[in-house]
């Protein structure tokens, strides 16, 4: 459990979570022929990664 768990929150950072779904993304482009949810998944990859970027954002997202 104590395994799952760390994998989970890992997975759940900004920078993983994003990097993830442009990987996921490019990979439906590539290899698929599904490419409207390969660029849907790229873009939201893409997006969360800018706006995790900004010191708004993330200092809400951190705020208790």
């Amino acid at each position: 459990m104590f395994v799952v768990k760390k994998l989970v929150s890992e997975f759940l950072l900004p920078s993983t979570l994003s990097l993830a779904l442009i990987g996921v993304g490019l990979g439906l482009l590539w290899f698929t022929t599904r490419e409207w949810l390969g660029k849907l998944l790229a873009t939201i990859g893409l997006g969360l990664a800018v706006l995790s970027s900004y010191q708004v954002v993330s200092d809400t997202v951190l705020a208790p």
